[in-house]
Order: structure tokens, then C-alpha cells, then sequence
């Protein structure tokens, strides 16, 4: 165990910024990867934008067992204060809920218009959004029960494939090799990093 631990603690040190994060723990991935930590990530455990009424709406939680919270695994916020011992026995029990891995294409865009619809605007969750430029976003820790397929929340992980759809071009576009004019401006529009702009093409 001690010999595990201290492996995956120099593994971290080497992949900073290109690492997923089940249980507390860093895993080396070969994309670039943004977490709800960093500046710019998207903070799936932020409170989502108020209701009218200024309530506020969770939008994940704990994983489950037969309809009750399994209590091995603590929550994101918990592993981050635990010993690493204690975060590999979590990612232990992790390993044996987690059975699958959800892909949705969301037809948003981009990953921060992708965000805000499922956090601030259905109150709903996924893991990881990858965006159009192979970025990921990872919202929440690995550990969590994120809101995206109801009766497969308990026993999966969440990804969210940023995209706009299927848009038709012209003979000219086809014969050039370009985007549809309209998904061109898309992404125009939504290139810079806080993803503003794409509100007027939905």
C-alpha cells in the first residue's frame, strides 16, 4: 500500500494539469485537462445561478447502494482533507460502483455553454465536458454522483462531447472544404474563454 501510494504521489507531481481526479487522487491522462480547481475550470460544486424564487437547486450527489448513500465513499470535498491511505481505500470501493461511462453529445457548442445549460439552467451534472478544441473539463470528482442518467447515476461517470449538430452546406462550401457559414460564426463567436457569444445562435 505504502509503495502505491508513493508511486501515484510522484505520478502527480509529473502530470500536473493533464490529470483526472477520482477520489482526491490525480491520474495521468494525455489530453489537456481542466479541473473545477483551476482558473477557467468549471465548478460543478459551486451553487447553480438562483432560482426565480432564490432558491438554490443541488445538482449531484452521493452514490448509492440499494437506495442508500455508500458510506465508504466520502464526497469530493471530504477526499481532499483525507490521508492517502484513506483516498485509495475510497478509490477502491469507486472501482467496484463504477461500471460504466455515459457519453452525451450535448448539441450546446462549446463546453461552457454545455456547462451552463446542465448547472445553472436544468440543474443537472456530468464529470467531464470535452470540448471542441480536445480540452477537458472535469466538473466534479470521480467520486460523485453526478446528475445525468438518472436510473445510471449510481454505478457510472458522466461525459458530455461539446458539439452544435448536424448543419447542411452549400456546394461552394463542400467543393472548399469549410464550415456551414452559420457554424463558422458559431465558433467565432465562442472562442474566447469564458464561451460568451453563442447565446444568440441557439
Amino acid at each position: 500500500m505504502h509503495a502505491e501510494v508513493r508511486q501515484h504521489s510522484q505520478q502527480q507531481q509529473r502530470r500536473q494539469g493533464y490529470e483526472v481526479v477520482a477520489c482526491g487522487l490525480g491520474f495521468p491522462c494525455a489530453a489537456r485537462v481542466v479541473t473545477w480547481r483551476e482558473e477557467g475550470g468549471l465548478d460543478g460544486y459551486r451553487a447553480p445561478e438562483p432560482h426565480t424564487n432564490g432558491e438554490h437547486a443541488q445538482t449531484f450527489g452521493r452514490r448509492r447502494e440499494g437506495g442508500q448513500e455508500v458510506e465508504a465513499l466520502p464526497s469530493g470535498r471530504e477526499c481532499r482533507v483525507l490521508s492517502e491511505e484513506r483516498k485509495h481505500e475510497a478509490l477502491r470501493v469507486l472501482r467496484q460502483r463504477v461500471q460504466q461511462m455515459v457519453l452525451h453529445y450535448d448539441g450546446c457548442g462549446t463546453a461552457q455553454r454545455c456547462f451552463r445549460v446542465l448547472h445553472d439552467e436544468r440543474r443537472l451534472s456530468a464529470h467531464f465536458i470535452v470540448d471542441v478544441d480536445g480540452t477537458i473539463y472535469q466538473t466534479l470528482d470521480a467520486v460523485e454522483r453526478a446528475w445525468h442518467a438518472t436510473v445510471a447515476n449510481d454505478a457510472s461517470v458522466g461525459v458530455e462531447i461539446a458539439n452544435a449538430g448536424a448543419w447542411p452546406r452549400s456546394e461552394e462550401e463542400r467543393k472548399e472544404g469549410r464550415l456551414p457559414a452559420r457554424l463558422q460564426a458559431w465558433y467565432e463567436r465562442s472562442s474566447s474563454s469564458s464561451g460568451e457569444g453563442d447565446d444568440r445562435y441557439q
